[in-house]
């Protein structure tokens, strides 16, 4: 079974781009451009772990976070904020301690693996190796 992504970037080619690198490994990447939008989604259910832009317009990635952690339905899923390196350094402390990871802008697709996976590792680990373990199988034709 194959773990399902939300990406919240108001930019569209970054999530493109995470979408470019994490389907091809395996992954379904649900991507929007709209903080609410994006809201929707995961109260829908089905999402495994949320990347989530911290500068947006109209709603930040604070405002997302705070209104994902206060409902029932979404509260549980891990979130891994993207964010520019620079942005951390402003990034309330305790705000930090409840995130499963951070990646800087620019990334690269073994770096968002690699946060994705510690998230995963942390909070199903079950469903963490078995894509793990599809994804090194060889692909036939």
């Amino acid at each position: 079974m194959a773990i399902t992504v939300l990406a919240i970037d108001d930019t569209k080619s970054v999530v493109d781009v995470i979408r470019l690198f994490l389907e091809g490994s395996g992954f379904v990447v649900k991507g929007v451009t709209d903080p609410t939008e994006g809201i929707a989604i995961a109260q829908a259910g089905g999402i495994d772990i949320i990347l989530l832009d911290i500068i947006m317009p109209d709603m930040d990635g604070y405002q997302v976070w705070d209104l994902l952690k206060a409902d029932d339905r979404t509260k549980e899923i891990p979130v891994v904020m993207l964010t520019a390196q620079a942005i951390l350094t402003h990034t309330p402390k305790d705000f930090l301690y409840g995130l499963y990871g951070y990646v800087a802008k620019p990334f690269s697709r073994d770096e968002l693996i690699a946060v994705i996976g510690n998230a995963m590792r942390l909070t199903k680990a079950d469903s963490w190796q078995r894509l793990m373990a599809a994804a090194r199988k060889p692909k036939t034709m």
